[in-house]
């Protein structure tokens, strides 16, 4: 949801799954990624919510609708959905640090 033009830092070209995981260097696997959401992704493809032992996959670019899972608050990023509750957890959306810096480019008229 950021745009690299008012990031301090330059995207990366991020697996959606990960080649540990059978992912391959396929387009359709590949997304531009913000580095603070690649550094928490690392490798993982999922985590667990609440206490099931259901694991629930991360928001896909490429296959799945971002309103229909996460929306956006003053600034904060709330999931809708499991999917999008499961990736804000791992993701760190909402860390102070971000949710300010996001808070002050839409004071700016640079975010969303």
């Amino acid at each position: 949801m950021l745009a690299e033009r008012v990031s301090f830092y330059s995207f990366h070209i991020e697996h959606i799954r990960s080649m540990k995981h059978g992912g391959t260097n396929e387009l359709n696997n590949l997304a531009y990624c913000c580095p603070g959401c690649n550094y928490y992704k690392g490798s993982d493809v999922g985590t667990f919510l609440h206490e099931s032992e259901n694991l629930i996959l991360f928001f896909n670019p490429r296959k799945d609708s971002w309103d229909e899972h996460s929306e956006l608050e003053d600034g904060a990023i709330h999931g809708k959905t499991d999917m999008g509750k499961a990736t804000g957890k791992i993701f760190k959306f909402n860390e102070i640090e971000r949710l300010i810096f996001r808070q002050q480019l839409a004071e700016l008229n640079l975010y969303p």
